[in-house]
């Protein structure tokens, strides 16, 4: 195979790892600058003068083609390396860091004992296990070994040469670093800001598809635990999720009534959740329904008296929405608003007003057993023959045929 189909390949499986696994992956070669926070700078941040470069460059010159490397470091996080073939010049293939289980307070008392620390670097070290995934390795490399296909003629399976982190026992002499946490927290912390910002741009957008995806890539940052009980742990986090999607969506010009409601109905359901099962199902389904109210109600492309109109009308589709009931009320005249709606909205402002109440009306006749002509009077049209023409006229038949369509004797 060709250098270049074999490049294609080796973009492929590290967009696959990196996307379904969530684990970092990347093609580096020995001294590359990138080694240096391949740990999320957690060498750098607590031992003075040394990084993730040094160990990982002796790791990759000592690699043999063929073979994979399970690595387990001195903090028991770990790494899968596949030197690639020399034809391609282009280094190891690095999965990781990754976690095979859940870290604990067992496993921090561990790693400080291990590496000489002081409790001083426990928040440093809380902070990088909540950012690593928990994967089984065998994933990882079985989909090395898929890849080893593309790379080598002679493909069989890859011999798993495992290894850890205590040949090297350099650490033991390592400096402490003071005040290790404000280094590696920035550099996590600024990387969970952008990815929370770009989630909460798409559902600014409405665009559901894009922010459930950002949405997925911002959990990857992990929060640490504030309650012993995982439960209520799991609902403040997503309370405030509820009050993230609510200010995005606030700053997409929906109206606060709509906000409020929508805010309400998932307070009530997160704390009505029983399981944290229920509470990630619940995440999604509120991602898209906030993407949703944004499409459907967002008034951010139109000027402020559109705007105002816009909310009036549907939030009083019972008054008086005449075109002379409205100009007056918004001290305007009454042709420059006609014209001005027609212009934004496309539509004159009647038809607007008629079919928000035919709309509301279809939700009634489908969720509800009220009578026709007490739905035409909710949506404020008092005269039923009137409502009948209108709502025959944009759904096709009569309110009382879909009504029979909807719920046959």
């Amino acid at each position: 195979m060709s250098h270049e189909p074999q490049t294609a390949v080796i973009d492929l499986m590290i967009s696959l790892l990196s996307t379904t696994l969530g684990v970092q992956t990347s093609v580096l070669s020995p001294g590359s600058e990138e080694l240096t926070d391949i740990d999320y700078s957690l060498r750098k941040s607590i031992f003075t003068g040394h990084d993730a470069r040094e160990l990982f460059s002796e790791i990759m010159e000592k690699a043999e083609e063929k073979y994979i490397y399970s690595i387990t470091d001195h903090f028991f996080s770990h790494y899968i390396l596949m030197p690639l073939p020399e034809k391609n010049h282009c280094g190891c293939l690095l999965v990781g860091p990754y976690m095979t289980e859940e870290a604990n307070e067992f496993l921090y008392n561990r790693v400080v004992n291990r590496n000489r620390l002081t409790l001083e670097t426990l928040p440093v070290l809380k902070q990088y296990y909540q950012n690593l995934s928990i994967v089984d390795p065998a994933r990882i490399t079985a989909a090395l070994n898929h890849i080893a296909v593309f790379l080598y003629e002679d493909h069989h399976d890859l011999t798993i040469r495992y290894m850890t982190e205590d040949w090297n026992e350099q650490y033991s002499g390592w400096n402490y670093v003071p005040d290790p946490e404000h280094a590696f927290s920035i550099h996590v912390t600024e990387k969970r800001y952008a990815a929370e910002n770009e989630f909460l741009d798409a559902v600014m957008r409405g665009d559901q598809v894009l922010a459930v995806r950002r949405f997925e890539t911002f959990l990857d940052f992990r929060i640490a635990p504030r309650y012993k009980d995982p439960i209520r742990d799991s609902k403040n986090l997503i309370i405030v999720l509820n009050t993230l999607l609510r200010k995005a969506a606030e700053k997409a010009v929906v109206h606060p009534v709509y906000l409020d409601e929508i805010s309400h109905h998932y307070a009530v359901q997160i704390e009505a959740s029983t399981s944290r099962r229920q509470l990630e199902n619940l995440r999604i389904e509120m991602v898209r329904k906030y993407c949703l109210l944004v499409k459907n109600q967002s008034l951010k492309n139109y000027p402020p008296l559109i705007r105002d109109l816009l909310n009036h009308i549907n939030l009083n589709l019972s008054s008086d929405l005449s075109l002379k009931s409205l100009s007056q009320m918004f001290s305007v005249n009454a042709s420059y608003l006609s014209s001005l709606f027609r212009r934004e909205m496309d539509m004159t402002l009647t038809d607007y007003v008629n079919g928000r109440r035919i709309d509301t009306a279809l939700k009634l006749l489908n969720t509800t057993d009220i009578q026709i002509q007490d739905i035409a009077y909710y949506v404020g049209i008092e005269d039923v023959n009137y409502f009948t023409r209108i709502f025959k006229k944009k759904i096709g038949v009569s309110p009382t045929e879909y009504k029979k369509s909807i719920r046959p004797a």
